[in-house]
């Protein structure tokens, strides 16, 4: 195997998408900006590497040198060149704004519209969220095409032994480490706050019948963060691309045509048709999310204590519970266990975890139970439970206690050196145009075609 060197290919274009989506007003140089590299269609401008490069350095980001990190980036450049190219890779405007719009929201908890537009530089949200969706397209992409190149690398007991055996005193040591399992649960509304609910809907498209523009009541009104600033519009939206409730009041109106209060999993909703587009439409709506009482929180957290009761009674355990009454589709069906996204295993260090669930078990020992707590959860207001299935103490990192996370690593190694393999192979037919700044670097790959 290669040099131990997991902190680049693989992870970097999702950095840097992250770095773009959270940069502020930062003067990151006077140098005139220009193409500072052509890699096939791909054009690479030297503000994109001076601006990613500081906030990668902000973020945290192990970086040996400017040279390895514009490598890197480099390397993003030939993949997203290819996989544009690739007819077996495609990403739906669809897909993209939806992705685009769940980070727009995120984005949006920790600032105002004004801030928003303010840091990036943007007219409107609209113009915002447009460049948004264009970068998560381009993020997917890469992603796509990253995942068909490594998609048969695996490793082997024998890999991963020799692995260890190899790169053990290069390895971390590993810090306290939990394991834990959920049930969320989410209040429901009383039917008197439904129709107040409704009712103020009822009132807005009154409004708008009597001449107010929709648009306007939806930038005011509307509690979705993906449309609000954009007059409530989605465009050239198709079948599926909502939840069924939504999608069958909106492509049964007439254009024009404003719905009744409808109610689905994010709130209710008066929607409106803008206008057929053959299969497709466009169509607009004003979301309102309820806000739960202080009675009907109380309610949810009454009832999530019985569910805990009845776990530690032994009436039931607490995968049964789990699989029976919790709303985390991502946990429920595996008996509540939380898998770390970063390892796909079911260990976290305490600092990966979510503040709110972290607060929730401070002082825990392996077995408790949490008090029921509030948490958002799928961009709504819920109820957590948590147990605490084991703690790891602090150890250095071995193969028979760790194996299932030396396995994800040589795995991710040994994709790392396919995906060398496949840049190597592409260079040659790949046009490739270096600035002059960029050949005093001594790079990995033979990026200096003249």
């Amino acid at each position: 195997m290669t040099k131990l060197k997991l902190n680049n290919f693989l992870l970097l274009f999702s950095l840097l998408f992250y770095s773009v989506l959270q940069a502020q007003n930062t003067n990151y140089g006077t140098k005139v900006d220009g193409v500072s590299a052509v890699i096939g269609d791909e054009i690479v401008i030297q503000s994109e590497i001076d601006r990613d490069f500081e906030m990668a350095k902000q973020q945290g980001a192990k970086i040996d040198d400017k040279c390895s990190f514009i490598e890197n980036f480099l390397v993003q450049k030939l993949i997203l060149s290819k996989a544009k190219i690739d007819t077996l890779i495609s990403v739906s405007n669809e897909r993209a704004a939806a992705e685009a719009d769940a980070r727009i929201a995120n984005i949006r908890s920790r600032g105002s519209d004004e801030q928003i537009l303010q840091a990036y530089g943007f007219a409107n949200m609209a113009e915002f969220r447009n460049y948004v969706i264009e970068l998560q397209k381009e993020n997917t992409l890469v992603a796509e095409k990253q995942r068909s190149i490594v998609k048969d690398v695996d490793a082997s007991p024998k890999e991963v032994r020799e692995f260890f055996e190899q790169h053990k005193n290069e390895l971390p040591d590993l810090g306290e480490q939990i394991e834990i399992s959920q049930i969320i649960i989410y209040p429901e509304l009383t039917e008197n706050h439904k129709q107040e609910i409704k009712d103020r809907l009822i009132k807005i498209k009154k409004d708008i019948e009597d001449g107010d523009d929709f648009k306007t009541k939806a930038s005011l009104y509307s509690d979705d963060p993906g449309s609000a600033s954009n007059g409530g519009l989605y465009e050239n939206v198709s079948r599926g691309k909502f939840v069924p409730e939504f999608d069958a009041i909106a492509f049964n109106l007439q254009e024009g045509e404003i719905s009744e209060p409808v109610e689905t999993e994010f709130g209710f909703h008066i929607i409106k048709l803008d206008k057929r587009l053959g299969q497709n439409i466009n169509v607009r709506h004003i979301l309102i999310k309820p806000v739960y009482t202080q009675d009907e929180l109380n309610t949810a957290k009454d009832s999530l204590n019985g569910i805990k009761k009845e776990i530690q009674s032994g009436k039931i355990t607490f995968e049964e519970a789990a699989r029976r009454y919790s709303k985390d589709k991502f946990t429920r069906f595996n008996g509540g266990k939380i898998i770390n996204p970063s390892t796909q295993e079911s260990r976290f260090e305490r600092s990966d975890l979510p503040t709110t669930q972290l607060y929730a078990i401070a002082g825990l020992n392996k077995g408790d139970f949490s008090d029921i707590f509030e948490l958002e959860h799928d961009r709504k207001k819920a109820l957590g439970l948590i147990r605490i299935d084991d703690i790891i103490p602090a150890h250095k990192i071995d193969i028979k206690t760790d194996y299932s996370r030396l396995s994800n690593i040589t795995k991710q190694q040994l994709q790392q050196e396919k995906l060398y393999q496949w840049v190597r192979e592409k260079l040659p037919e790949t046009y490739i145009k270096l600035n002059r700044d960029l050949m005093n670097c001594n790079f990995d790959f033979n990026w200096k075609k003249l």
